[in-house]
C-alpha cells in the first residue's frame, strides 16, 4: 500500500526538530531494512537545483549529506531529482528503486502554544498563549496535571471558546508552574505541550556566619555576626530553637535587619540560651544559615547531626557527620549508637581496631562515623553521643541510613488454572525499600519468551498493582510467567509461574441413587454418576455428611471405592456402601466429583427410620398419701406413623386399677394420672411403631405416708438395705397451710426441728423434697460436695425454679468421710405473719414500717451443727416487689428476750452485692434467714435526664447514620472506582458502610425494645437481639482499628481484606450470642427493669469481656498509629502547636470508629461518678454524628465526589445547549461526502488508539509523578493519561496539526511466520489508526510492488512484542531507557519500552505527530 492508500502524501522534513525525531526513530529499523533508505516528499524535477516539497513549498531546511546533492544525471540510466534519507543524511536519487517511504497525513482539529517558556516579574500581568485550529466546544486548562477553576476567579481572564489564550492577573510564587491548554470539539480532544511558567531569577542570595558558638557571661551583651556574601535580601530575620524573633517590638534586640544583619542580645539572660540561626528572603527565595549556639559558660557539649538522612549503596563506603561543640570542658569521648531495622540496639558501636576493618572515626578531633563496606544489615538509626568532664550529651535527632536494595518480588502460587475465555489474575507482591520504577511481566513458552504488553485483554502490572489479570483467556495464554519490578538499584524476578488454561473442562454429577431401605440397622448402598470432560487431573469423588467428610476405615461402618469408567473417560460411577444404619446418619449426603481444580456435587437427604424415642415427666417425685399424681409420656422422635404409647407399672404391663386413667391427646402425646395415690409406685413409657418398640422411661413416684414408721430389710446374705423413710413425717409439716396460719414462727421453728431429726435417721447420701403451696422442703445427706438448692436439674414449682433465688454452702466446712445432713426450706407469703421486730444494741425495736421482708424466707441447716463455718453461707435473694431500698441482711433469732417468738438480727450477716432485683448475703451461721428492705425509693435526679440525652443522641445519630450510608451510595463509583471505571481496593468505604447499617440497627433496637419488660418473651428477645448487635457494633470497631494498623504500620500490604473482616464481623458475635444462650438456656436475658444482660448472673460479661477486649486492642493500636504518625519527617519538622493540632484532628477521626469513649462507661458504674455517666451518654449516643462530621463532612474524598457530580451535571446541560444550538450544523455533517466521513473517523479511531497508547507508557519523568486527569465521557475531555505516562518531549519543538508521519517497513525478513491472534489483530488496528502504519513499498511514482503479499503476510505475522524506541527525557541516556533483554530472541528489535508518541510544532502553528510501528 502507498501513501495514497492511508489519503496521505510523502512527508515534508521542514524543521530541524522534526528531521532528528523521525532519525530517533529511523534508528531502531535501519538493522532490519534492506536497503536502509527511505522516500521523502522533496523533489528538483522542473527546475534543477530547486527542491521543493510536495506541498509546493522550498526547501528552508536541510540536511544534505557530505557531496550531496551530487545531480549525477545518469545512473543506470535514471535521473536523480528525487529525494530520500538515510541514517547519516539526504540523498538525491533516481524514481525507479522500491523504497520504504514516510507518509505525513493532515488533521483537521489541532491546538498550538507559540510559546513554551514565560518568565514574567512576580506581581505582574501574563498571558500564557493557546491557538486552535477549528471548531472547540470546550477550552480548560490545567496547571501540574490539575484542573484550574477559572470561572468565577478574578485572578484569570480567558481560558474559554471565546479566547482560548490565559491571562493570570498579578503573578505570585504559587502561580509558578506548567501549565497545559486543552480543547474538545466533540468528536476529539487535543492538547498542547507544557508550557513553563517561572520567573525571572534575581540574583543569587547568600549567607555567611563567622562564629557559630558564643559563650557569654549571663547578663553581658552579645553579637552574633552574620553578613550577607551575595544578592540584595528584601528582608532579614532571625530564629531562637526554630522559632521566629520579633527583634523590632525588643528592646533587648538590636540589628538583625536589611542594614546590620547580625543581632545583638543586650543582657543575655537563660532563656536566650539555645541554637540561633540568620535568615534572608529576596522575592524567590530564603536561605538561611548555620546554627549558632549561644551557650552557658559551663555547658554540656553540643551534639548535632547536620544530615539525618543518608542513602548509600551495598560495599560502598559512608561518613556520617556529627558536630560537637564544648567551648567550656574539653572533651572526653565520642561514641556512637546503632539501631537497626528490626529494632536491635548497639550501644556503643565497637570502633575497629586496625584501619582494615569497617569502622572508622568516632574520636574527639574527628567525631563523624565512616563505615566501610557497607551491608545491608548496616541500615538503621545512628546517633552520636560526646562526653566532657561537665556532662553527656546525645544528638537531638538520629541518622537513617537506607542501604537500597534490589525489589524483592514474589508470586502467590506456583501454578495457575484457568477455563477458556474466564478472566485470572496471576498475583504478584513486589516489595522495594526504596522507590520502585517500573513492573512488567514476561511470557516464556516453548524457550521463547516474549514481554506482556499491558492493554486489551491484559491489565495491571503497575507500581500499585504489580499483579497481571489476563480477561478473555484463550489458548495462546498458556505458558510460563515471571513478575519483574526494577528501581534505581537493579531489577528483581519472580520465581515463573505457570499458567493452564483447560478447554472447556466439565465435570457433571448426573445421578445420585440409594439402593436398600434406610432403616435403623439396614444396609444401603449409594450411587453416584458423574459426566467428565477434559479432566486436568485424576478424578475422585468426596462423600460428606452434613458437611463433615467422610473418611471410611477398615473398621468403619462406611465403604467408598471407585468403579471403573468406560473408555471414553466420559461417565464415571462411585459408590458408597453404609452398613448398619443408625439414626443419627440422618441428613444431606453429598457426592463431590473433582479433578483437584474444578468440581461438582449433588445432594440427597438420608432420612432413617427407627425406634421412637419417648420422654416422661416427672422422673421421681415424692407426694404425700391420697394425692394426685400426673405423669406425661411425650415421643421426641417418632421416625414414622406412630402406632401407639404403652405404658408399663412396677416393669409389668400395665392395666389400669381404681383412680388410674390413661388419657390419649395425640399420636405422640399420653397423659397418666393417678388420683388418690396410696403407695410408692413406678410407671414406664414407651413407644412402638411398625418397626418396634423403644426404649421405656421411669417415672418413680415416692409416697408419704403421715405418722408412719421407718423400715429396714435384712436381705437374703445378713446385709441391711437401706432405710425406706417414705412413711415417716410430721403431722404437722403435712397440714401446713399458711392461708389461715398465725403462729407462722412456731412452725418454721417444727420445720426446723423436722428436718434435723429426718437427717440423723440415715447414715447413706440421699435427697428427699417434700412440696407444698406455699412451701417446699430438701432433707438429704451430702458427701465431698457443695450444697446448693435449687439445681437447675430439679423438678420444682415454678414459683422456686423461674426465681434466682439460691442457698450455697461450700464443701469446706464439712470434715471427716461421713455424709453430711442439710436441709433447706423455701416459705412464701408468709412474711406479714412474722412479728414486726429486729434486734439493734441487743433490744427488740418495732420496726414501724421502716423495713420489709422483701423475698422468701429460707430455713437452712446441716446435721451435725458445727460451731462455726470456715465458710460462709450464701445465699442469694430476688426481690419480690421493686420499690425498696437499703437492703439488709437479716435472720430470725427464736430466743431473742422480750418478744412473743423472736425478732430478726443481724449479727454474722453480711451483704456482698445488690442490684435492681437481687441481693446477695453471706452469714457465718444457720438458721431462718430473709431480705429485709426499707419500702419506697425515690428515683435518681440525674435518671430523667440521662435517658432523655441517651433518647436525643440516638435519634441525631440514626438520621446522620442514614445520611452518610445515603452519601456513600451515591458516590460510590468515585469511591470503589478510579477515573477509568476499574475496581480497585476501598475497604475503608466498604466497613464504614458496614459498620453504619449496624450501628443504626443497634440505636433503633436500643430506643424501640430497652424497655419492654411487660412482655418476658419479648423482653428476652431484644435481649438477646441488643446483645448480637452490640457486639458486631464492637467487631466492627475492631475491624477499623485493623484496617488502620495495617495501613499505616505495614506500608506494602495491598491486599484487601474485607473478604474476611466484614464476614467475621456478622458472624462472631452471633457465636458469642449462641454459646451464651446455650449456656445459660436464656436465664439473665432480661430482667424486671430492662431488656439487657443480667449483671447477677455474670452474663454481662459475655458482652463486657468481648468489648474491653475490643477497646484494649484499639487503645493499642491509636497508640502505634499515632507514634508512627509523629515519627515521620513532616511531623518533626512542624512546630509543637502544628503536631498538637494534627493529633487533636487524628483523635477526632479515629476515635468514633475506635470506641475509645466506651472506657467512660467503666468509670460510670457507681451513681458517685455523675460526671462519667453524663459523658458515657453524650458521647455514645453521638457516636452516629461524629462519624457523619468527620468521615462524611469534613471528608476529602466524600467533598470531591459531591463537587465532580456538580460539575458532571453543569457539564450535561451545557453541553445538551450546545448540541441543541449546533442541531443543523450536525445535520449538514451527515451529507458530507465519503472522503470526510472517513476523516472524522480516522480522527476518532486516532483519538482512542492514543488513549490505549498512552496506557503503556511508565513515567520517567525526572522522578516526577503524574496525576491522573479525569475521564469526561464521550463529550468531554480524555485524559491525558493514567497513573503511567509521561509528559511530552521537552526541548526544540515543530508543530503540524494538519499532518501525522509514519515510517513504512520495507523488510524481507519473516518472522517466524506466527499464526496472527484475535488480540493482536484488535491492538494492530489501534496502533495503525494512531501511527498510520503501512505495511509494503512503493516507487516515487506510487506504483506498487509485486512483493505485497509477502509483505502483507509479514506485517500480520508479527510478534507481539515488538515495540519502539521514544524519548521524552533528556537527563536518561540511551542505555538507560531500555529494558533488560528478556524479548523474542528472534526479533532483532523487541527490547525497548513503549512509549507515546511526542508532539513537535511548525513555524506555521499546526502540530505533527511521529509514530512508527512494524
Amino acid at each position: 500500500m502507498s501513501c495514497r492508500g492511508y489519503e496521505a502524501n510523502l512527508a515534508d522534513i521542514e524543521t530541524e526538530a522534526e528531521d532528528i525525531y523521525v532519525r530517533s526513530i529511523l534508528r531502531n529499523v535501519y538493522s532490519t531494512i534492506s536497503p536502509p533508505w527511505f522516500w521523502l516528499g522533496g523533489r528538483d524535477d522542473e527546475v534543477e537545483g530547486s527542491w521543493k516539497w510536495s506541498s509546493g513549498t522550498s526547501f528552508t531546511y536541510t540536511n544534505w549529506y557530505s557531496g550531496e546533492p551530487n545531480d549525477i544525471s545518469h545512473v543506470n540510466g535514471h535521473i536523480q531529482d528525487h529525494l530520500i534519507t538515510g541514517h547519516d543524511g539526504w540523498f538525491d536519487h533516481g524514481s525507479h528503486n522500491v523504497l520504504s517511504y514516510i507518509c505525513e497525513k493532515s488533521l483537521s482539529f489541532a491546538i498550538i502554544a507559540p510559546n513554551t517558556l514565560y518568565q514574567p516579574t512576580l506581581y505582574s500581568n501574563v498571558t500564557l498563549e493557546c491557538v486552535i485550529t477549528g471548531s472547540a466546544i470546550e477550552v480548560i486548562w490545567f496547571k501540574n496535571k490539575n484542573l484550574i477553576e477559572i470561572e468565577g476567579n478574578q485572578r484569570y481572564y480567558g481560558g474559554n471558546i471565546s479566547i482560548p489564550s490565559l491571562t493570570i492577573i498579578t503573578v505570585e510564587k504559587n502561580d509558578l508552574g506548567y501549565y497545559t491548554c486543552h480543547a474538545s470539539n466533540g468528536n476529539a480532544a487535543v492538547k498542547t505541550g507544557e508550557i513553563m511558567l517561572s520567573p525571572k531569577f534575581p540574583a543569587s542570595l547568600s549567607l555567611h556566619v563567622p562564629v557559630t558558638r558564643y559563650s557569654p557571661p549571663i547578663a553581658s551583651e552579645v553579637t552574633l555576626r552574620c553578613t550577607i556574601n551575595s544578592g540584595t535580601p528584601i528582608s532579614v530575620g532571625w530564629q531562637l530553637d526554630n522559632i521566629p524573633i520579633n527583634v523590632a517590638d525588643s528592646s533587648k534586640y538590636s540589628g538583625g535587619n536589611i542594614n546590620n544583619p547580625s543581632l545583638t542580645i543586650s543582657s543575655v539572660e537563660k532563656n536566650d540560651l539555645g541554637f540561633y540561626m540568620c535568615l534572608a528572603s529576596n522575592e524567590i527565595v530564603t536561605v538561611i544559615s548555620d546554627n549558632i549556639a549561644l551557650l552557658p559558660v559551663r555547658a554540656k557539649p553540643v551534639v548535632s547531626l547536620p544530615q539525618t538522612s543518608y542513602i548509600q549503596l551495598a560495599g560502598q563506603e559512608i561518613t556520617i557527620t556529627c558536630k560537637v561543640q564544648s567551648p567550656n570542658s574539653p572533651i572526653q569521648e565520642v561514641q556512637w549508637i546503632f539501631i537497626n531495622d528490626e529494632g536491635k540496639r548497639v550501644d556503643p558501636i565497637i570502633l575497629s581496631p586496625t584501619p582494615s576493618l569497617k569502622y572508622h572515626g568516632s574520636t574527639i578531633s574527628n567525631p563523624s562515623l565512616t563505615i566501610l563496606y557497607l551491608e545491608s544489615s548496616d541500615a538503621g538509626q545512628y546517633s552520636c553521643r560526646a562526653r566532657s568532664l561537665i556532662g553527656t550529651t546525645v544528638s537531638d535527632k538520629s541518622a537513617s541510613l537506607v542501604i537500597p536494595e534490589i525489589p524483592a518480588v514474589h508470586i502467590a502460587k506456583s501454578l495457575y488454572t484457568v477455563n477458556l475465555q474466564d478472566e485470572i489474575t496471576l498475583e504478584c507482591t513486589a516489595l522495594s525499600n526504596i522507590v520502585l520504577r517500573d513492573v512488567f511481566w514476561v511470557k516464556e513458552i516453548n524457550d521463547t519468551t516474549t514481554t506482556v504488553v499491558i492493554g486489551n485483554r491484559f491489565h495491571g502490572s503497575s507500581i500499585k498493582n504489580p499483579s497481571l489479570t489476563i480477561s478473555d483467556v484463550d489458548n495462546n495464554d498458556e505458558g510460563h510467567y515471571t513478575c519483574y519490578a526494577s528501581n534505581t538499584i537493579g531489577i528483581g524476578s519472580s520465581l515463573p509461574t505457570a499458567l493452564n488454561v483447560t478447554g472447556n473442562a466439565n465435570i457433571t454429577i448426573t445421578e445420585l441413587t440409594i439402593e436398600g431401605e434406610m432403616i435403623n440397622g439396614r444396609s444401603v448402598t449409594v450411587m453416584c454418576e458423574a459426566y467428565v470432560l477434559y479432566a486436568e487431573g485424576t478424578i475422585f469423588a468426596t462423600w460428606k455428611l452434613n458437611n463433615s467428610v467422610i473418611n471410611p476405615t477398615n473398621t468403619s461402618r462406611w465403604k467408598t471405592e471407585t468403579i471403573s469408567s468406560n473408555p471414553t473417560n466420559r461417565r464415571m460411577h462411585f459408590r458408597l456402601i453404609v452398613l448398619s444404619l443408625q439414626t443419627s446418619d440422618s441428613g444431606n449426603l453429598t457426592c463431590e466429583v473433582s479433578d483437584g481444580y474444578i468440581s461438582s456435587d449433588k445432594k440427597i437427604i438420608l432420612n432413617i427410620i427407627g425406634k421412637p424415642i419417648v420422654s416422661i415427666s416427672p422422673r421421681t417425685s415424692t407426694v404425700t398419701q391420697g394425692d394426685t399424681v400426673n405423669i406425661y409420656c411425650n415421643v421426641v422422635q417418632s421416625y414414622s406413623v406412630l402406632t401407639s404409647i404403652l405404658w408399663y407399672k412396677n416393669g409389668d404391663t400395665f392395666n389400669p386399677n381404681k383412680g388410674e386413667i390413661i388419657i390419649r391427646i395425640d399420636n405422640t402425646h399420653s397423659k397418666l394420672v393417678v388420683s388418690g395415690i396410696q403407695d410408692t409406685v413406678q410407671y414406664e413409657c414407651s413407644g412402638i411403631n411398625n418397626y418396634g418398640e423403644g426404649n421405656r422411661l421411669v417415672s418413680h413416684i415416692s409416697v408419704i405416708k403421715p405418722n408412719g414408721t421407718v423400715s429396714r430389710l435384712c436381705n437374703s446374705n445378713g446385709e441391711w438395705e437401706e432405710p425406706n423413710y417414705s412413711t415417716c413425717i410430721s403431722e404437722r409439716l403435712l397440714n401446713l397451710n399458711v392461708e389461715n396460719l398465725t403462729g407462722v414462727t412456731a412452725i418454721a421453728k417444727a420445720v426446723t426441728v423436722y428436718t434435723k431429726a429426718y437427717t440423723n435417721v440415715n447414715d447413706s447420701v440421699f435427697q428427699r423434697t417434700v412440696q407444698k403451696d406455699q412451701l417446699v422442703v430438701q432433707v438429704g445427706k451430702v458427701l465431698s460436695e457443695d450444697i446448693t438448692f435449687p439445681k437447675k436439674t430439679q423438678v420444682l414449682p415454678d414459683w422456686i425454679t423461674e426465681s434466682t433465688n439460691q442457698v450455697t454452702l461450700s464443701k469446706d466446712n464439712f470434715q471427716g468421710k461421713q455424709p453430711v445432713g442439710y436441709s433447706t426450706t423455701y416459705y412464701r407469703n408468709i412474711s406479714d405473719l412474722f412479728h414486726e421486730y429486729y434486734l439493734s444494741d441487743g433490744s427488740a425495736v418495732a420496726t414501724n414500717g421502716s423495713y420489709d421482708i422483701n423475698s422468701v424466707v429460707i430455713d437452712f441447716s446441716i446435721e451435725p451443727t458445727p460451731t462455726s463455718l470456715k465458710r460462709p453461707l450464701i445465699i442469694k435473694f430476688e426481690h419480690v416487689q421493686v420499690n425498696y431500698s437499703n437492703p439488709v441482711c437479716a435472720f430470725w433469732d427464736f430466743d431473742a428476750i422480750n418478744t412473743p417468738n423472736g425478732a430478726w438480727s443481724f449479727v454474722g450477716s453480711k451483704l456482698v452485692t445488690t442490684s435492681e432485683g437481687i441481693t446477695v448475703c453471706q452469714y457465718d451461721h444457720t438458721t431462718n434467714f430473709a431480705l429485709l428492705m426499707s419500702p419506697g425509693r425515690a428515683p435518681s435526679s440525674h435518671s430523667v435526664v440521662l435517658s432523655k440525652i441517651s433518647a436525643v443522641g440516638c435519634g441525631i445519630s440514626i438520621v446522620f447514620l442514614v445520611v452518610t450510608v445515603m452519601i456513600h451510595g451515591m458516590l460510590w463509583r468515585q469511591l470503589t472506582c478510579d477515573m477509568r471505571g476499574r475496581k480497585i481496593k476501598r475497604d475503608k468505604a466498604i466497613l464504614l458502610v458496614n459498620f453504619c447499617v449496624a450501628l443504626t440497627l443497634s440505636y433503633i433496637l436500643f430506643l424501640s425494645g430497652v424497655t419492654q419488660t411487660s412482655n418476658k418473651k419479648v423482653c428476652t428477645a431484644m435481649a438477646v437481639l441488643l446483645h448480637y448487635i452490640f457486639l458486631v457494633d464492637f467487631a466492627f470497631m475492631l475491624a477499623e482499628g485493623i484496617e488502620i494498623a495495617i495501613s499505616v504500620l505495614f506500608v506494602f500490604a495491598t491486599s484487601s481484606r474485607t473478604k474476611w473482616l466484614i464476614p467475621t464481623c456478622w458472624v462472631s458475635p452471633a457465636v458469642i450470642v449462641g454459646i451464651s444462650m446455650g449456656a445459660t438456656k436464656l436465664d439473665g436475658y432480661g430482667n424486671s427493669q430492662y431488656c439487657w444482660l443480667s449483671i447477677e448472673s455474670n452474663l454481662i460479661w459475655a458482652f463486657v469481656g468481648p468489648a474491653l477486649t475490643v477497646i484494649l486492642v484499639n487503645l493499642i493500636i491509636l497508640i502505634l498509629v499515632l507514634r508512627t504518625m509523629f515519627a515521620t519527617h513532616a511531623m518533626m519538622d512542624k512546630t509543637t502547636k502544628e503536631r498538637a493540632k494534627a493529633g487533636i484532628r487524628s483523635l477526632c477521626v479515629i476515635l468514633p470508629l475506635f470506641g475509645v469513649t466506651w472506657v467512660l462507661g467503666v468509670f460510670s458504674v457507681n451513681e458517685e461518678t455523675v460526671l462519667f455517666q453524663y459523658l458515657f451518654a453524650v458521647f455514645n449516643s453521638l457516636q452516629g454524628f461524629f462519624i457523619f462530621l468527620f468521615h462524611t463532612v469534613f471528608n476529602q474524598q466524600i467533598r470531591e465526589g459531591i463537587q465532580t457530580m456538580r460539575v458532571k451535571r453543569a457539564d450535561k446541560a451545557s453541553i445538551y445547549s450546545k448540541q441543541s444550538s449546533q442541531k443543523t450544523t450536525r445535520e449538514s455533517f451527515a451529507t458530507s461526502t465519503s472522503d470526510s466521513q472517513r476523516e472524522s473517523s480516522d480522527s476518532t479511531s486516532i483519538l482512542k488508539a492514543k488513549t490505549l497508547n498512552d496506557s503503556l507508557v511508565t513515567s520517567f519523568e525526572n522522578g516526577r509523578n503524574t496525576n491522573q486527569n479525569s475521564l469526561k465521557g464521550d463529550k468531554g475531555i480524555v485524559p491525558e493519561n493514567d497513573s503511567k505516562t509521561t509528559t511530552d518531549v521537552h526541548g526544540p519543538v515543530k508543530a503540524d496539526n494538519r499532518k501525522q508521519t509514519s515510517v513504512q517497513n520495507k523488510s524481507k525478513s519473516d518472522v517466524h511466520n506466527k499464526k496472527p491472534q484475535q488480540s493482536n489483530d484488535n491492538k494492530d488496528v489501534g496502533l495503525r489508526r494512531s501511527h498510520t502504519v503501512a505495511s509494503g513499498s512503493q516507487n516515487q511514482n506510487g506504483e506498487k510492488s509485486h512483493k505485497k503479499d509477502k509483505r502483507r503476510s509479514q506485517y500480520n505475522s508479527r510478534p507481539e512484542n515488538i515495540s519502539v524506541y521514544y524519548f521524552d527525557n533528556p537527563v536518561m541516556s540511551y542505555e538507560q531507557t531500555r529494558r533488560p533483554a528478556v524479548e523474542n530472541p528472534s526479533s532483532t528489535f523487541g527490547n525497548e519500552r513503549q512509549r507515546k508518541p511526542d508532539e513537535y510544532q511548525d513555524q506555521r502553528g499546526n502540530k505533527i505527530r511521529w509514530s512508527a510501528d512494524y
